[in-house]
């Protein structure tokens, strides 16, 4: 059942639309705080990086996306045509690549999720890619667990990913449809999390095996 949209006003907010109490702290945290801060019921879509700003932030993580897009595309590969989107966002919560079922992509660019997209809380509402950065835990939101009502139908399981120094990196999401959801769907996510930093971290130890063996024979 849809719950009952909650006033812009925080301090009107009625019970029956108070997030449950058997949701996760941190989601009726999330809900208290987009009360103070957007609407549930109209939709504004994701603020998004453009043109040379969002060249500066893919030139950043330019060692980032030649590892993760191709991982998330083989990844893609093996769920046979799935309807659902597999996406990478910059610890910031901005979209740097996605891949997926081209109607699942499409359904998203008409929400405003294209390149460059931030999925913030203040701006869209509770969800997971904003909470898995916050918490720093992999976890889902799904249908009316998200606080703006254009999201009820979709699913969204997030999982951040960490460099080899322990600083987060990157969040990597699968989403779908809320009844093309599975309950692997989170595990899956925080596979493909734990397989990219561990890409990552190989990159990286080529990188440094390459500059040591280039100051060996210099």
């Amino acid at each position: 059942m849809t719950p009952t949209p909650l006033s812009d006003n925080p301090a009107t907010m009625s019970p029956s639309s108070l997030p449950p109490p058997s949701w996760p702290e941190y989601l009726q945290a999330s809900w208290l705080r987009c009360a103070h801060q957007t609407s549930a019921t109209l939709w504004h879509p994701p603020h998004s990086a453009k043109g040379q700003t969002l060249h500066s932030l893919r030139q950043r993580k330019r060692d980032l996306l030649t590892t993760s897009e191709m991982a998330l595309e083989d990844l893609y590969e093996f769920m046979e045509g799935r309807p659902c989107a597999l996406l990478l966002t910059d610890e910031s919560g901005c979209l740097l690549a996605q891949t997926g079922h081209p109607e699942t992509l499409g359904e998203l660019a008409a929400l405003g999720f294209g390149p460059g997209a931030f999925f913030s809380e203040g701006r869209i509402g509770t969800n997971a890619i904003n909470l898995a950065a916050l918490e720093g835990i992999p976890l889902c939101v799904s249908g009316p667990q998200h606080f703006n009502q254009s999201l009820h139908p979709w699913h969204c399981c997030a999982s951040p990913v960490y460099d080899s120094n322990g600083r987060q990196v990157a969040i990597v999401a699968l989403i779908c449809r809320v009844e093309e959801a599975t309950a692997g769907d989170l595990a899956l996510t925080v596979s493909a999390g734990r397989e990219l930093a561990n890409l990552l971290q190989m990159e990286r130890l080529m990188q440094e095996s390459q500059h040591h063996l280039s100051e060996l024979y210099a």
